[in-house]
């Protein structure tokens, strides 16, 4: 299985509109469907949801969930642009 395109989004996590916290969503070219559960058997820390077929995982404050077409991921830092693009 390759992927060969995905595309980003960021999501505010809240209603504050100053909040420098976003949900940052992948979604993906292709199915990764059939990958999910064998990355579960393989590294550590995963939990793999069988009736559901999504995966997720926690690192450092971060939950990463994988479904067959997206990535999402909470609570990233957004980066403001400085000016000097």
């Amino acid at each position: 299985m390759l992927l060969h395109n995905y595309t980003l989004r960021m999501v505010l996590t809240d209603c504050n509109p100053s909040s420098q916290k976003v949900n940052v969503l992948a979604d993906l070219s292709q199915d990764i469907s059939e990958v999910l559960p064998y990355l579960d058997t393989v590294l550590k820390g995963l939990q793999y949801h069988h009736d559901e077929k999504f995966l997720t995982v926690k690192r450092k404050g971060h939950v990463i969930t994988f479904w067959s077409r997206q990535i999402a991921v909470t609570k990233s830092r957004m980066r403001r642009k400085t000016g000097n693009s």
